[in-house]
């Protein structure tokens, strides 16, 4: 649990900065003390709450994939399977341009590197007024699903009792069901938020 909540930290802290991975932290902090309180050894509900917020708050936007596509372990496998000094093309499709109305996809080559350090160098725009993606309804929709997990996070932990426990973590596991990207993802929030929904009704 220890290396896993230390290395969503690190993790956080390379996204998005010092601030962004404090809040991650204070929230699972109340969750794992919330759960101690009622003497529970198990922690399930707190790793639900480090999994799924982590997964949540590290959301993969323009700058998120840049930074992936720099990472060391992503140029590892491509030599792994290409062999060292090969070539790579990749093929983007940057959300901005299908809200223009292109679906086309962006062939970078040797350019490809130079665009994702200037990405990666953007990162600190995220969620501001000056982030040029951050309008995006996909962007949009990301950090409100982000902010509602932890405030329901939060409500959870003030609430937490030995007979709630098991729907606290039923909860707190939700957003495994969200995956994939664009119109995908959004889909799956969709059933996300019919799912999470159906079970705030039902307590």
């Amino acid at each position: 649990m220890e290396s896993l909540i230390t290395t969503r930290i690190t993790d956080l802290i390379d996204y998005h900065g010092p601030a962004y991975a404090r809040r991650y932290a204070d929230v699972l902090q109340s969750a794992r003390k919330a759960e101690s309180g009622l003497g529970m050894t198990d922690g399930s509900f707190s790793l639900a709450v480090a999994v799924e917020l982590h997964r949540l708050m590290a959301y993969k936007d323009e700058y998120e994939v840049a930074r992936l596509h720099l990472a060391r372990s992503a140029r590892d496998e491509i030599e792994h399977e290409f062999g060292a000094g090969g070539r790579v093309t990749y093929l983007l499709t940057p959300p901005i341009l299908r809200t223009l109305g292109l679906d086309r996809k962006l062939r970078l080559d040797s350019s490809a590197r130079l665009t994702f350090h200037l990405l990666r160098r953007m990162r600190r725009l995220r969620s501001t007024k000056f982030d040029p993606f951050g309008l995006s309804r996909f962007r949009r929709q990301e950090r409100l699903v982000r902010d509602e997990y932890i405030a329901m996070s939060e409500r959870l932990c003030a609430q937490l009792t030995i007979e709630n426990h098991a729907r606290a973590v039923e909860l707190a596991k939700l957003p495994t069901m969200i995956r994939g990207f664009g119109e995908l993802k959004a889909r799956s929030i969709q059933r996300y938020e019919e799912q999470l929904h159906s079970l705030l009704v039902s307590d």
